[in-house]
């Protein structure tokens, strides 16, 4: 059996690579991320808007089920951020 201690040093840390991220887009501009999101929404049968006001905020993407389906997620409202130059730090937040 070997020793733990050694084996844990194998182990690559969370996001450690040699290679060099391959990025297709200007990972300053989010606009990106909201763009491929509100693509997936339509795929999925929603109709959506990008940049609209609701609340008195602005909201990155909305999307609205069509036909609805009177379920909770007939409505999704998301805010993306991109923050990173690599697509494992992409984050997205769904309210429904």
């Amino acid at each position: 059996m070997s020793d733990l201690a050694e084996e844990l040093q194998q182990i690559p840390a969370v996001g450690d690579t040699d290679e060099e991220p391959t990025v297709d887009h200007d990972p300053t501009n989010g606009r990106w991320l909201e763009t491929e999101f509100a693509t997936a929404l339509e795929g999925w049968g929603y109709l959506t808007a990008r940049n609209e006001h609701i609340f008195g905020l602005e909201t990155d993407v909305i999307g609205r089920r069509n036909p609805l389906r009177d379920e909770p997620d007939d409505f999704i409202v998301a805010e993306c951020k991109d923050w990173h130059t690599s697509l494992d730090s992409v984050q997205i937040r769904i309210e429904k």
